[in-house]
């Protein structure tokens, strides 16, 4: 899957057909968090990272929909029990 490019400054994530989706401070967040990662993103990784430990596993789960729904619910994938992850 072609990677998706956050502009940081503007908090707007372009899609690889070049289409500009603005976002939230929270979902540019954990977007950059998972764009970060390596591998699966625990849930408790989000938490710490992007909210400071002051957010439930819930919150993260309204996050993650919210951004699939404004970028493509096949590009953020979840992997049961354990967190996140972006399609390759």
């Amino acid at each position: 899957m072609e990677k998706i490019e956050l502009i940081w400054d503007f908090r707007v994530a372009v899609m690889p057909d070049g289409r500009q989706v603005q976002l939230d401070l929270a979902e540019a967040k954990v977007l950059q968090c998972l764009l970060r990662s390596k591998g699966v993103t625990p849930k408790e990784k989000i938490i710490k990272i992007v909210f400071g430990g002051e957010v439930s596993a819930s919150a993260v789960s309204v996050y993650i929909t919210r951004l699939r729904e404004k970028i493509g619910a096949a590009r953020i994938i979840t992997v049961a029990g354990v967190g996140y992850r972006m399609a390759r």
